[in-house]
Order: structure tokens, then sequence, then C-alpha cells
């Protein structure tokens, strides 16, 4: 309607839409306002390269962790599960994102290595379910709250307790 232009009288309409806001989008605001603005406000993004981008890496970890921790009680040894873990993340290798890198040496390599560290996450996951008294409950879920929404990574529950899990792949500020 507006050839191309968005046109905010409020900053409210960037950042709160229905009233509310995720966890992660304050995060990004205090962690650089200005990129913030410029990516929630200005809509800016980076140009696409034919490469596998630092979020892809988040994206496969993130994805094969869906897969493998909801099948956690299926397991009876971290061998087995490390085994799933393998097969599943061969799987989204093939996915055209990923598939595209195993073309060179370094490529293949990356792929490679994205794949066992990626199942040495699943198992420590794994192994985190396992020892504890939490079965997962759900995975990638969004929660839609009076004050904030979002998406939540893995929701645990015991019959009195809930644990909210929020994977984090990229660096994070201790």
């Amino acid at each position: 309607e507006r050839g191309g232009h968005v046109c905010v009288e409020r900053g409210e309409e960037l950042f709160f839409s229905d009233g509310r806001i995720s966890p992660t989008t304050l995060e990004a605001y205090f962690d650089c306002p200005f990129r913030h603005f410029a990516n929630k406000g200005l809509k800016l993004r980076d140009r696409e390269e034919a490469t596998v981008l630092s979020m892809d890496t988040g994206n496969f970890v993130h994805l094969l962790l869906q897969k493998t921790t909801v099948k956690t009680d299926e397991f009876a040894t971290e061998e087995e599960l490390r085994a799933y873990a393998m097969q599943e993340g061969a799987e989204i290798l093939k996915t055209s994102v990923y598939a595209m890198q195993q073309d060179t040496a370094s490529g293949l390599h990356f792929s490679e290595t994205l794949l066992k560290e990626s199942a040495d996450v699943a198992v420590a996951a794994y192994r985190q379910i396992k020892n504890s008294k939490y079965k997962v409950e759900s995975t990638e879920t969004w929660v839609n709250g009076e004050f904030f929404n979002g998406k939540v990574d893995r929701m645990d529950g015991t019959d009195k307790y809930v644990r909210i899990v929020d994977y984090k792949t990229g660096a994070i500020d201790d």
C-alpha cells in the first residue's frame, strides 16, 4: 500500500506487536540498540552468500536437538542416541542450505565437524534429561503470555515443576 515504504508513527509498532515483546527482542535491543533498529526498524539484512552462515549452524544444532530430545525415552544408552543423532544430522545435511557445502574439501570437512559436534551436543542434552526427574514435554513451542511472546526451544516437566530451556548456539556473554 505504501510502495515499499514503512511509515511508523510510534516506536511501539516496531518492537511491541500486539503489545508484547519477546525476550530475544529485548536481548537484541540491549546488546546493540542501533543494530536492533537497523534490523527491526529499517529491516536491513546482510547480503546472502553461497556459504553456510553462523546462523545456519545454530539452526542445524537447534533442529537436531529438536529431533533427538523428544525421543530421549526411546534410547537406553548414549551410544544409541549418538547413532540416531548422526543419522538425523546426515539427513539435515542433505537439505539445500547445507548440501552445497559438501562440494569442496573444506566444505565437506566443515559438514563432518558440524555433524560430530552437534551429535556431542545432543548427547549432552540426553545426559541432562536422563540424569534428572524431568521429561521433555515439547520442543519449539510458541508461548503467548500477557507481557511476552516467543518460541521456547524446549519445555521439560515433572509432576511439580516446569523447566524452560533456551539453547544458545552462538557466542554468549557470561
